[in-house]
């Protein structure tokens, strides 16, 4: 199993923090390789995106779950593919740092299964901290452009 920790410092309060990770309609837009996304319901979307193995593209659909939700502090969720062979868990954390500053941790971690397992997992293990320090901090810009407005 591939997995990556990105913490940061964010220069927001911890509940403006929480009102944007609390609904993953906010941030599903900010993966990388956002296609696009659908609500099913208050807990759970499927997400289309565009992954790079290599230098192979593939799409990738995936159905992605809350399993929790603790304000306000953490968001934890759960994803995987149609088929299972690609699965995965992940969180946001917000920790008041000081006053208007706030810690938040995202992390990933994916597996995948199958025959072609190894040689995905092989490749989620080099990339997956690069896309989890893009995905968090890009949740992280986005809040700060919000409240600059």
């Amino acid at each position: 199993m591939a997995d990556s920790i990105t913490q940061i410092e964010v220069e927001a309060p911890i509940d403006t923090i929480w009102r944007f990770i609390e609904s993953m309609d906010n941030w599903a837009p900010l993966v990388p390789g956002y296609i696009a996304h659908e609500v099913v319901s208050e807990k759970e979307s499927r997400w289309l995106f565009t992954g790079e193995f290599g230098l192979i593209r593939k799409k990738i659909d995936l159905n992605v779950f809350i399993t929790s939700l603790s304000a306000p502090n953490t968001v934890r969720f759960s994803l995987k593919d149609k088929s299972e062979k690609l699965m995965g868990t992940g969180f946001f954390e917000a920790y008041d740092a000081e006053p208007n500053k706030t810690i938040m941790t995202g992390c990933l971690e994916m597996n995948a299964k199958g025959a072609k397992g190894p040689m995905i997992n092989a490749f989620l293990h080099s990339r997956l901290p690069i896309i989890s320090k893009e995905f968090t901090e890009a949740v992280a810009n986005k809040i700060l452009e919000l409240t600059r407005t």
